[in-house]
């Protein structure tokens, strides 16, 4: 008999679904993940050096998209 683990307590996992909403801005940061997805299709960023896109790319999708804030930012 396999004994399994679960990796969330299930009452914790069940009140964070049931408190969660959907940021208000929700529309706006799926615009931005559009446009980088966009940007993929059309080949460009193929063209870009990684490094030139890097500072861009942290900005757009951990701050305006997925939220983290660094110190100094607050």
């Amino acid at each position: 008999m396999q004994i399994t683990k679960t990796l969330f307590q299930n009452k914790i996992l069940n009140n964070a679904i049931r408190n969660f909403t959907f940021p208000d801005d929700l529309l706006n940061r799926h615009d931005i993940l559009q446009r980088w997805i966009n940007t993929l299709k059309a080949g460009t960023l193929e063209k870009v050096k990684e490094t030139s896109l890097q500072g861009d790319f942290l900005k757009d999708i951990f701050q305006d998209i997925l939220g983290y804030r660094s110190v100094i930012s607050g």
